[in-house]
């Protein structure tokens, strides 16, 4: 019976019976190059084909419990049901007919099915409207030179704190005073270890303008902290973890102004108001100067665009000539 594939009319969705023992329900996938699975079961020894008896029994080989694996209901009794046949419907459910026309076995993919297509669907409209913006002109972005000098990588953090000093930035950012010391970027750029042997990791501050931006190469204690730093002023930061996830807030004086968490990437890409903060919209008319949500992203040489509307809202412009030599820096522990 299922030596060959049974398709749905649409010929959208298809049920096979591998070798192995499976019986599967697959189709099309929108968003990637292979079938995408919408049902499976488990079916008789491996090397075993699915037929319909006379009897009205489905079997694998000779193994009568094919409705009963199919239904999840092992203590139903095949031989009480009479099959005519198997169908798949062009919504996406496998259905068990008696000789009647009536139900016997309704997988019930259909309904999430409906949800998976249109989400597909909406993925590939998504990707479409992507493909189909203009490119940022070249030269209309900030330099990236002192970011790609930087040469960061997840997870890190970039905190902007404004009218402080290097010093008073690492002690808000929890550094210990003892740790503190003139340091190159080199030094505070890769993970070490404590003379306890615990793993640590660095921050530098550097001034530029009236801002100290603090850099941890792999670290993340600025967006922890980032809130209680603002005390009597206003920090910004930016956070990109281990996954690629994330965070983007701007506090005064221990205030939100609007804060994207590591799950609102889609209001952050298009460039709409946070989801948090006492004014969500703030930092939504530096996202339009960048022409954010306009331009087809990650296309030329342009910084990350939360660190393009960071130092947009600071009025500060870095350069390389910023990070040479030494600054101040600290260590912290990992844990």
């Amino acid at each position: 019976m299922l030596a060959d594939d049974l398709v749905s009319p649409n010929g959208r969705y298809r049920l096979t019976h591998s070798p192995a023992g499976e019986t599967l329900l697959h189709t099309p996938s929108q968003s990637t190059d292979e079938d995408r699975r919408v049902w499976s079961r488990k079916a008789g020894q491996p090397g075993a084909s699915i037929s319909l008896g006379p009897d009205g029994v489905l079997r694998a080989g000779t193994d009568s419990t094919v409705l009963q694996r199919w239904s999840g209901h092992y203590l139903l009794d095949p031989m009480a049901f009479a099959v005519s046949a198997v169908i798949v419907r062009d919504e996406g459910d496998i259905v068990v007919l008696r000789e009647d026309g009536t139900e016997i076995l309704n997988s019930g993919t259909a309904p999430e099915e409906a949800r998976i297509v249109k989400s597909e669907r909406d993925y590939a409209l998504r990707k479409a409207a992507e493909a189909a913006k203009p490119v940022r002109p070249y030269g209309s972005g900030m330099a990236t030179d002192w970011f790609n000098l930087l040469d960061l990588c997840a997870p890190c953090t970039i905190t902007w704190v404004e009218r402080i000093d290097e010093r008073d930035a690492l002690l808000r950012l929890g550094a210990g005073s003892s740790t503190i010391r003139e340091r190159t970027y080199a030094e505070v750029e890769s993970p070490a270890y404590s003379e306890s042997g615990e793993p640590v990791t660095g921050a530098l501050a550097v001034a530029v303008g009236g801002w100290v931006m603090v850099i941890e190469p792999s670290g993340f204690e600025g967006v922890e902290r980032a809130r209680a730093m603002s005390e009597r002023t206003q920090t910004i930061t930016y956070h990109q973890g281990f996954d690629g996830e994330r965070i983007f807030a701007w506090y005064r004086d221990r205030k939100p102004v609007a804060v994207y968490q590591e799950d609102d990437s889609d209001l952050l890409d298009s460039g709409a108001p946070a989801s948090e903060g006492h004014a969500p919209g703030a930092m939504v008319p530096f996202m339009r100067q960048i022409g954010l949500s306009v331009y087809r992203p990650g296309v030329g040489d342009f910084l990350p665009p939360p660190v393009e509307i960071a130092c947009l809202i600071a009025g500060i412009a870095p350069q390389p000539e910023h990070f040479a030599g030494e600054h101040l820096g600290a260590v912290f522990s990992t844990f």
